[in-house]
């Protein structure tokens, strides 16, 4: 026979609960007017994501649909202007529902194309200027106000390898580069503060010739200088001699006698032969460019 008089039970059972502040839920971005069908980004913020909620999504009074993502699936949705609000079930965690602060007032539209137009004349020069431009259209009900423009350029097929252009933020873009070489152009068109994703053009291909005996650049050559140390047309310099790597420049006086030697190291000419200014008068000059075989010559004028 067991006594039990002189026992004590001490039995103790522990519980770890974990205590959550009250959830909310809101909107990633507020006050925003247009959504693109087939968006994904309308999406609920959590204020507490270790929560797993059920959410439910709704069109004025009346529920669209429900599951536990946060991001309102939009396929399907008809162009149209929606009032759209939305709430959190917390069922297992035992925390009251969640409901959005502010319903949205969102306009469904479709989502933008884009049109783009290539230059006729797709092989030029360097520091030729093309004809016309390239140019993109986009067709969208957002108001142009909010449709921005960026054109990138690659040397290669690769969208991602591209660099944005400066200034190049209109709709038209006239290429204007300085090396030869394959170019890749292409706009990409960010639609601001709205529901809807960038977009992007076709890529364009511009092919810029080397300087050649095919294709060279006509040499932009002053025929007169006034080196009177105004700052102003004061020395003598040959626009685009720079793109064809080597050249001579010579400058003779009226008697034959050369007063000038440059080269593609020193092509400036100051005006000045032995450290003094040369005699008001005319000078003869000739510059020669191996690469495309060519020999320019004339006269300059010299003036105070």
């Amino acid at each position: 026979e067991l006594d039990y008089a002189n026992c004590i039970a001490d039995t103790s059972h522990f519980a770890v609960v974990t205590a959550f502040d009250d959830p909310a839920i809101s909107f990633n971005k507020d006050e925003l007017e247009f959504a693109c069908i087939n968006y994904n980004g309308i999406e609920l913020i959590n204020s507490n994501p270790a929560l797993i909620a059920n959410y439910s999504w709704y069109f004025s009074d009346t529920i669209y649909c429900s599951g536990t993502s946060s991001n309102l699936p939009t396929q399907g949705i008809q162009t149209s202007t929606q009032i759209i609000s939305a709430m959190a079930v917390y069922e297992e965690a035992g925390c009251d529902t969640a409901y959005t602060s502010i319903p949205l007032s969102i306009t469904f539209i479709p989502e933008p194309s884009l049109s783009s137009f290539a230059p006729q004349q797709t092989e030029y020069c360097i520091f030729d200027e093309l004809q016309d431009s390239l140019a993109v259209l986009v067709n969208t009900e957002i108001p142009s106000s909010q449709v921005h423009y960026q054109w990138l350029v690659s040397e290669s097929e690769d969208y991602s390898g591209a660099s944005p252009i400066s200034n190049a933020t209109l709709s038209y873009y006239k290429p204007q580069e300085e090396q030869p070489g394959n170019f890749y152009y292409f706009c990409r068109v960010d639609f601001e503060d709205t529901y809807c994703e960038s977009i992007q053009s076709e890529l364009a291909a511009v092919t810029i010739l080397p300087p050649s005996e095919f294709c060279f650049e006509t040499l932009e050559i002053p025929n007169a200088i006034s080196p009177n140390g105004d700052n102003f047309n004061d020395s003598w310099d040959v626009s685009y001699l720079g793109i064809y790597g080597s050249y001579k420049v010579n400058v003779w006086n009226q008697y034959g006698q050369l007063i000038f030697a440059g080269n593609e190291q020193s092509a400036s000419w100051d005006g000045k032969f032995q450290s003094q200014n040369v005699p008001i008068g005319d000078y003869y000059y000739q510059i020669e460019i191996p690469l495309i075989n060519r020999t320019f010559s004339g006269t300059l004028g010299i003036n105070y």
